[in-house]
């Protein structure tokens, strides 16, 4: 079985702001882990390895938002049209 890992691993920032970060990566598994949707990604578990904390996640093969965006749309109406179909996947 094919699986992603998320790891948050952030550099140059304060103990309080790794703090909160963390808490908001977790808080972030835990909302996933609720949804149930085919345009979401799964989540497995999350944990915390050597310390790091990560999610494991199903792995969704397809191409980036980003590379979507620049080499795919044509145009600020198509970019607009994929946005409102992310948008309402919920």
């Amino acid at each position: 079985m094919d699986f992603a890992v998320k790891i948050y691993e952030p550099i140059f920032i304060s103990t309080e702001e790794q703090i909160e970060g963390e808490r908001r990566f977790f808080r972030e598994a835990k909302m996933m882990f609720a949804l149930n949707s085919p345009y979401i990604a799964r989540i497995y578990d999350a944990g915390r390895v050597d310390n790091k904390p990560y999610i494991r996640m199903e792995y969704l093969k397809g191409v980036l938002y980003i590379t979507k965006i620049l080499f795919v749309c044509h145009g600020v109406d198509e970019v607009n049209s994929w946005n409102y179909c992310i948008c309402n996947v919920f």
